[in-house]
């Protein structure tokens, strides 16, 4: 019997930002305004609509009902939710040259296109939600008071196997290296137009797991305590034994005031999570687990409502995976 995440082409393999840059960041994460519609990148929950809106495996955008996972409606173009703005859903759309993001403002209603942006990054930057060969475009959204930011992260790496040659045809001597660029889009609307001011020298904020400060921490409960994707709760995380995978993990998710909301299982110690109308939305990561009992069990990225009275899933979406699982050139 065996449990492991499915292979990743990650890039930049074991790329980990510094220590003190870590916890740079994350002080930063608890000065800043919340992201308080985002559940993961790709993933926005509106409350006053009672729908989460993510994007499916195919790059097209769903508003899905919070009660039973209905899709509502469904984007005519490719676009991946970034976040709310001023009544509009902005979604990171599909370029048709390297070097620019295509930013769309979408109807939150029924979906139509409100308005399109084309937005210049770096030179080669490929701004693609979907994912690629080696190559990978990281991108989430984090509320101000009156924007959003867009945080980017771009990794490439040489195809091996690719052949290397220039325009005429002829070896390249040095193969091309891996590459990493990163930068911040700040979005507004000024009138009814959607506009951005992009800064490309930017350190992009990384979308990561918040432990628990002292202030919002649950007092008198051990284990490992996670803010909610909105900081709207906690979820206290123990780590369970487990005959069949070995191991598997407990959420139990409180209120900030402290009052236990309910209860969830997970084979992962940490997941993106919101707290809503009775419900806990996560997203959870593929999975490969072997057992004498059922065989292989495997399934890709899904978003997954759990109802926290009762711990049984409500509704599942299989969500856009932010990893190439393809094959790769010999």
């Amino acid at each position: 019997m065996t449990f492991c995440a499915l292979r990743r082409d990650d890039g930049v393999r074991n790329a980990r930002f510094p220590v003190l840059a870590v916890a740079a960041l994350l002080l930063a994460l608890f000065s800043m305004p919340a992201a308080a519609d985002t559940i993961h990148p790709g993933i926005v929950i509106d409350r006053d609509r009672d729908v989460v809106y993510a994007a499916d495996r195919g790059g097209i955008a769903h508003a899905l009902s919070v009660t039973d996972g209905a899709s509502q409606w469904r984007s005519t173009v490719e676009a991946y939710p970034l976040g709310l703005l001023a009544g509009r859903l902005i979604a990171l759309g599909t370029p048709e040259t390297a070097g620019e993001a295509v930013l769309v403002a979408l109807d939150p209603a029924d979906g139509r296109v409100l308005q399109r942006l084309d937005v210049p990054l770096a030179p080669g930057v490929t701004a693609q939600f979907v994912p690629l060969p080696r190559k990978q475009f990281e991108v989430h959204a984090i509320a101000t008071s009156d924007a959003l930011e867009i945080h980017w992260l771009y990794r490439s790496q040489p195809l091996r196997g690719a052949l290397l040659a220039d325009a005429d045809g002829q070896p390249v001597v040095e193969p091309p290296r891996s590459r990493e660029q990163q930068g911040r889009l700040t979005l507004r609307i000024d009138g009814d137009e959607l506009t951005a001011s992009a800064d490309g020298r930017a350190e992009s904020m990384p979308f990561a797991a918040i432990p628990a400060p002292a202030e919002t921490r649950i007092a008198g409960i051990d284990g490992t305590q996670w803010l909610a994707s909105d900081r709207g709760s906690v979820a206290v995380v123990h780590a369970l034994e487990d005959a069949r995978f070995g191991i598997r993990h407990r959420f139990e998710v409180h209120a900030p005031d402290g009052s236990r909301l309910g209860e969830f299982e997970a084979p992962h110690g940490w997941l993106p999570f919101v707290a809503h109308a009775g419900l806990v939305l996560y997203r959870i990561d593929p999975i490969m687990v072997d057992t004498p009992e059922t065989g292989r069990v495997t399934h890709g990225s899904r978003l997954i409502a759990r109802d926290l009275s009762t711990g049984e899933v409500r509704w599942s979406f299989d969500a856009l995976e932010r990893r190439y699982f393809g094959p790769l050139p010999p």
